[in-house]
């Protein structure tokens, strides 16, 4: 079995995401922005409210004109300030993009490339180290050393991140053997079939 995974990726603290990125993760999919959208548009509005009159009494004081003009005219521009703040948060929260792959993950076109056109061949570990912090869905991203061996006499020493179940952590070892495909174009490509992990005897 291949893994594939479309889950986001999760490299900074806390839950891995950048305070926009948080933002449409809990409201991208209703479209409701809550108080990210409500907080600046009030504040909008009640700057408006206050500049507004300020701009008339100026036009009906002449007298008081000067500071009245200043005042009204910085509470319009913060009171645009804050609307335009809380119509582009609005807009970016509704935005829903695709999550990155986790490190690791082949793309969906280049593990159906492998699986149909790739050579089948035996991989033995020789070595292998677990990337720090990578754990996440069911799997971690491990760095391989393996010794590839085609069945026509080649056998390659390829060195190879692929994301490994959790639950295959006992049997990994070296001198354990796994199924593997090489791509018959670009020996750098190889898909790891982690099903058929073989400890080592």
């Amino acid at each position: 079995m291949t893994y594939i995974s479309r889950g986001g990726l999760n490299n900074l603290g806390g839950d891995g995401m950048q305070p926009s990125d948080r933002r449409r993760h809990r409201y991208g999919e209703t479209g409701k922005a809550g108080w990210y959208f409500w907080f600046p548009f009030l504040m909008g509005l009640m700057f408006l409210v206050l500049g507004v009159p300020m701009l008339i009494g100026a036009a009906a004081v002449p007298a008081a004109a000067g500071g009245l003009v200043i005042s009204g005219g910085m509470f319009l521009l913060l009171g645009a300030g804050f609307l335009f703040w809380a119509f582009y948060a609005r807009r970016d929260i509704a935005k829903v993009e695709p999550d990155a792959p986790l490190p690791g993950t082949m793309s969906e076109q280049t593990v159906t490339e492998l699986e149909t056109t790739g050579i089948a061949a035996q991989g033995t570990i020789t070595g292998f180290k677990y990337v720090a912090g990578s754990s996440e869905e069911g799997t971690t991203l491990v760095e391989l050393e393996l010794d590839v061996s085609t069945g026509r006499g080649i056998t390659l020493h390829k060195v190879h991140r692929s994301r490994m179940p959790l639950k295959l952590n006992n049997r990994l070892a070296k001198g354990a053997t796994v199924p593997v495909r090489v791509s018959t174009t670009d020996p750098s490509k190889l898909l790891v079939e982690w099903d058929g992990l073989v400890p080592a005897s």
